[in-house]
């Protein structure tokens, strides 16, 4: 009886981080930015596991449909490494693009509409490695951010809370978005392991207490 206890709780344990933090459900509810050469820009909104989010679109490969949902993985960043679950596995461009997000260390909300405009089409770039690609939709303002990014003032940035959601399995788009909390909402399959452990520690304990 105990091995069989020892065994949930060691399920439980081990599998409780990784079903929490590292998969959510994500719905994509529609464009709020304004449109920009036949695409809508930053930001977008949408659901993670329920709860209302604001989703930053990071890929420029796959689309996307209002009312769509999928699973992701997250992941922190900070984390991203080669041979990781996001799309592009290449941390410094993911960072590069959360800078732009973050309004090169300012207010995105508060730079002008072209401003805003050139820093998606960058970001949407540097995600199919092709910056300059569509430098001639907002000359001066690309040019001029590009400028910024080459000057490396993007790794003096704070990317703490920052996570990129990536479709699992691919398919659908990559975004990014900032969790203040720097965790997201535990799924239901997640409370109920929790609650496993937490029955067997029970039993266990009154067990013992015989």
């Amino acid at each position: 009886m105990k091995k069989a206890l020892w065994a949930i709780l060691l399920v439980c344990v081990v599998a409780f981080p990784f079903s929490a933090w590292a998969t959510v459900i994500v719905k994509f509810t529609g464009a709020t930015g304004p449109l920009d050469h036949g695409e809508y820009i930053d930001p977008y909104g949408g659901t993670i596991n329920g709860n209302v989010a604001t989703l930053w679109c990071v890929d420029m490969n796959h689309t996307i449909s209002s009312g769509q949902w999928w699973n992701a993985n997250v992941t922190d960043v900070t984390a991203v490494a080669a041979g990781d679950n996001t799309y592009l596995h290449d941390k410094i461009r993911y960072e590069k693009m959360i800078w732009l997000i973050m309004g090169a260390g300012g207010n995105y909300n508060a730079q002008t509409q072209d401003n805003r405009a050139a820093m998606q089409w960058i970001i949407w770039d540097l995600s199919q490695s092709n910056l300059g690609g569509h430098l001639s939709y907002h000359p001066t303002e690309y040019a001029y951010w590009v400028t910024q990014l080459n000057t490396n003032a993007w790794q003096t940035a704070n990317y703490t809370g920052w996570e990129i959601l990536t479709p699992t399995p691919e398919g659908p788009q990559e975004f990014a978005w900032y969790d203040s909390s720097h965790h997201v909402t535990p799924e239901p399959t997640t409370i109920l392991l929790l609650g496993a452990g937490l029955i067997g520690i029970g039993i266990w304990r009154r067990s013992r207490s015989k």
